[in-house]
């Protein structure tokens, strides 16, 4: 997607969104009216909760399918397969979380298909966005695709979502909160663009809605479950899609994909990773000590985990010298910040925020071994 001071092109989101218990069932009828023959592509974890659910809806509609794995990683040599196995199908349906729907919507974007998304948890708003993101065949994050456009259709069903594991939901509300904190740090309001002051001011309310109701769904309380499952994955997507790249990543997206590099990165998950890399922004931008401390302890109760240990992450100079080399790189995100920052300045706010954090009980809770997919 080009960058234009003139001339902004926007891809803001999917055509139709169908959210609510059941959305699933829209599937079939949606799908059906424009292809015969889809290819799913799914992660080994969530295809097992939502398969029935899939499989019934595109067979009332005649669609047949076929079940493609993404594997590990959205990296190139995974794409090049997935291509070649999609090739015979008419449509593409995204099943799963962020890299099972990265991969889908990239397939799509290259073999010139639709693709309908089913998210399985809303711990990333990948369900809505016309971007993907690629990696290392090691996890190491690559780079992103802008897509010519959004799904056609994306299928958030309450029932499904809420079903997956809390951790989940808590990483994106991580990922989600930093639309809020990045959007406000890059873009000038006094200048902007009428869709990226609206972005910003959406993602405000985006922030507050979290903080009202976060606690109360990871507690088990279906009504904030279901409130906070549309803001990570609907109303997130949407300020990404009305701010464009601006309110989508700043220095805590661009810390987290440094970190993806690292030995042990498989242990987090994405949103995981933003959190700390929120963090980082706040010494980098010089933010009061009372106003960290209470942004993680707002996190630690809601068991993310903030420490490099507990993100199983290297905790030494040493051992994060790759992860600030990927986010110091001249086109990263990180130089969007209204601040000036070296090598040297990132390194030390990475393990100043990481000793914050150890000093807050609940932030060193250690993060699974194993990555939903």
């Amino acid at each position: 997607m080009r960058e234009d001071p003139v001339q902004r092109l926007l891809t803001v989101g999917p055509a139709r969104v169908y959210a609510g218990d059941g959305a699933l069932g829209e599937l079939g009828p949606a799908v059906g009216r424009v292809a015969s023959r889809v290819a799913i592509v799914t992660g080994s974890t969530s295809w097992g909760p939502a398969s029935k659910a899939v499989e019934a809806a595109l067979s009332s509609a005649g669609v047949a399918i076929e079940v493609l794995f993404y594997g590990e990683q959205v990296s190139e040599s995974t794409m090049d397969r997935l291509c070649f196995e999609a090739r015979g199908a008419d449509a593409i349906v995204g099943v799963g979380g962020g890299k099972a729907l990265d991969a889908a919507k990239l397939a799509a974007h290259r073999l010139g298909l639709p693709v309908y998304t089913v998210p399985t948890s809303a711990a990333t708003c990948a369900a809505w966005t016309a971007l993907s993101n690629v990696y290392s065949d090691a996890g190491g994050w690559l780079y992103g695709v802008s897509l010519e456009q959004a799904p056609q259709a994306v299928f958030l069903d309450h029932g499904l979502i809420l079903d997956a594991p809390v951790r989940l939901l808590a990483a994106g509300v991580a990922d989600a909160m930093a639309k809020w904190y990045e959007s406000d740090s890059a873009v000038d309001l006094g200048s902007a663009d009428a869709t990226s002051a609206g972005a910003v001011e959406l993602g405000h309310h985006l922030h507050k809605q979290l903080v009202r109701h976060a606690k109360a769904a990871l507690s088990g309380d279906r009504d904030a479950g279901v409130r906070v499952a549309d803001l990570n994955v609907l109303l997130t997507g949407t300020v990404s899609g009305l701010g464009g790249s601006m309110c989508r990543s700043v220095a805590a997206h661009a810390v987290a994909n440094g970190l993806t590099h690292l030995p042990g990165t498989s242990r987090s998950l994405h949103g995981e990773k933003v959190a700390f890399g929120l963090l980082v922004q706040f010494i980098l931008q010089d933010r009061g000590l009372a106003e960290i401390e209470e942004f993680i302890a707002f996190l630690a109760d809601l068991r993310l985990p903030l420490t490099l240990e507990s993100l199983g992450l290297p905790d030494t100079v040493a051992g994060l010298a790759r992860a600030v080399e990927i986010a110091m790189e001249p086109d990263s995100t990180l130089h969007r910040l209204p601040v000036a920052v070296d090598a040297l300045t990132l390194g030390r706010a990475m393990l100043e925020a990481d000793a914050l954090a150890s000093r807050v009980p609940g932030a060193g809770c250690k993060a699974l071994s194993r990555r939903p997919s």
